[in-house]
Order: structure tokens, then sequence, then C-alpha cells
């Protein structure tokens, strides 16, 4: 896994990515966005160079937030080959990402 900041400029070169792409959309005084993020550095062990995260501070990407609605966080959104597959709001466990990602056989 490789984790990776967000931001507008290299937004748009991730959505490309042949990669899944796990987006979380966190903010500075949030406990669960803390517990969703170790979650997600789980995959590292698994799935090294396999899935793509990129995290989004909702406080310095508001156009980034708006855009997709995120209302609260921690919220996850799961994109492959640029659609999105799924919105993941709250905490969620790595068997329950995995699942969704897997839907698509992008994963071994």
């Amino acid at each position: 896994m490789m984790k990776v900041t967000v931001t507008e400029k290299n937004f748009s070169d991730m959505l490309k990515s042949s990669q899944p792409l796990l987006l979380h959309f966190w903010s500075d005084f949030c406990g669960p966005c803390k517990v969703q993020s170790r979650v997600l550095g789980q995959m590292d062990d698994k799935y090294r160079d396999a899935v793509l995260v990129g995290d989004i501070n909702t406080q310095n990407h508001p156009d980034l937030t708006e855009a997709f609605g995120i209302r609260s966080t921690p919220t996850v959104l799961v994109f492959y080959e640029g659609k999105l597959l799924a919105r993941l709001t709250g905490v969620h466990t790595l068997n329950k990402i995995e699942e969704i990602i897997s839907k698509e056989g992008v994963l071994d």
C-alpha cells in the first residue's frame, strides 16, 4: 500500500491509478478517524503495492470534501479505475474493506 496525502493537484492522477484507491476523509478532532487510519494502515502488511490510500483532511480541502458530499468523518471512498465502488462512513474493519475491494476482483 502506498499512503499519499491528497491535494487538488494530485487528485486526478490518483483517480487514474490502476490500483484500488481508498480515499480517507478525516479531520483533526475526530477520534474514530484515528482508528480508521490504523485499519487502513493494516492493509500495508497484506497488500504492499496493490492498494493506494489517499488521506484528505476535510479542514484543509473543503472543495474535495464538498465535491464528494462528505458530511461526517471518517468516510472512505473506494475507487477502481476511476469508478466509485463504495462509500464507507464511520469506522470499518479490514475485513469489510477487503470484501468491498474483492467484489471487483482486483485483489488476489
